[in-house]
């Protein structure tokens, strides 16, 4: 029996289509197909000037965005050969760890619908819109900030709203920790679920909290710093989690959760030491047209930009005009995790495959692109 689930379904955050082929209720086999969301982001971009690329970046998707802008504000740098000053670092990695618990909550709030855990739903929507204010308030924009830019950022107002709102989160996340343990409901619920085995993850080059649940401990904000990532060695774990089935789906829960307790502690410990002076250096308009790769630890996952640019202005590539970018590509962690999708739903029964699906952490819109 096959049963088809998607492209377009309530259960669904985002379209992707299933075909799940059943032997009784359990799970046989997997047919994905993805594109619904193709936007063709990257050709778009060939067209637009430096002020107009950055802003499709950020559009990308919804949840990953400022991860996309700021990959290519670092490759920019790095043919530019500029390095943002101490404040502008410090900003830029707030807001990318701000990006980071959004993200995470997003994906605790689907896996708590799919689980049928009420106060994981609601908990987790509730800390977001905390989270929203604070933005707001900082940025003047719930979402799509634009403040990072080659250089370094602009138009942030009121940063200290954001380690407010960290501060107001704890006691908003105090219900998760008993939600998620090694003796939590979700465990009780889907102990077994979604497993993705350790060698598995390394061979499909997993990464994000997937990843670093079933114990590959990879993480490019510590592996290869970038910022001022190098300043919070002593605050990115390289333990894994215990107490749970390896590359379980309440294991990837849990993970999620020590993710958000990590990154508050980057802002806080950021806010603590907060650098005063400029928040950006400046940027010749006129580049020689070279290839550069980035990699970055973006809102799910490694993320890799490699941007070539293009002599658009005699033998120079003029940031200002249309078509300064030649070639642009954006490899994003979920383009590698969704390829753990048949993995974690095989053998597992239909009524636990939302669970398992959640967990993964997808975004198909930065798949799709």
């Amino acid at each position: 029996m096959t049963f088809p689930l998607g492209p377009i379904h309530p259960a669904l955050p985002e379209p992707i289509s299933l075909k799940l082929a059943l032997h009784g209720e359990k799970i046989t086999g997997v047919e994905t197909h993805t594109g619904y969301l193709k936007r063709s982001v990257e050709t778009l971009m060939l067209q637009k000037n430096l002020a107009d690329a950055l802003i499709l970046a950020e559009r990308i998707c919804g949840t990953c965005g400022y991860s996309h802008r700021y990959a290519l504000c670092l490759a920019i740098e790095s043919l530019a050969g500029i390095t943002p000053p101490p404040r502008a670092q410090a900003l830029r990695v707030v807001f990318a760890e701000v990006e980071r618990i959004l993200a995470r909550l997003w994906t605790l709030a689907h896996i708590g619908r799919a689980a049928e855990l009420g106060a994981l739903y609601t908990g987790s929507l509730e800390a977001r819109e905390v989270l929203f204010e604070a933005c707001a308030d900082a940025a003047d924009k719930r979402l799509f900030w634009e403040i990072a830019v080659p250089g370094g950022v602009q138009n942030i107002q009121d940063p200290q709203a954001i380690i407010d709102a960290i501060q107001a989160l704890q006691s908003v996340l105090a219900p998760f920790d008993r939600l998620l343990s090694p003796k939590g409901a979700l465990v009780n619920r889907a102990n077994s679920v979604g497993i993705v085995t350790q060698d598995a993850a390394e061979e499909m080059c997993m990464s994000g909290p997937g990843a670093r649940a079933a114990g590959v401990m990879r993480d490019v904000r510590r592996d290869a710093p970038y910022d001022i990532y190098a300043q919070m060695a002593d605050i990115l774990s390289t333990d894994p989690i215990t107490g749970f089935i390896a590359g379980s789906a309440p294991a990837r829960a849990y993970q999620m959760l020590m993710d958000i307790q990590e990154s508050m502690r980057i802002i806080t410990a950021i806010f603590d030491e907060l650098p005063d002076g400029q928040e950006r250096a400046a940027l010749p308009d006129i580049l020689p047209p070279e290839k550069t790769a980035v990699t970055i630890e973006g809102a799910r996952g490694a993320e890799t930009l490699t941007l070539e640019l293009n002599a658009n202005r005699g033998t120079n590539a003029d940031l200002t005009m249309p078509g300064f970018i030649k070639s642009i590509a954006f490899a994003t962690p979920s383009g590698e995790n969704i390829g753990a999708l048949p993995v974690i739903l095989q053998e597992t029964l239909l009524s636990d495959a939302l669970i398992a699906l959640s967990s993964l952490d997808l975004c198909i819109a930065c798949v799709d692109k």
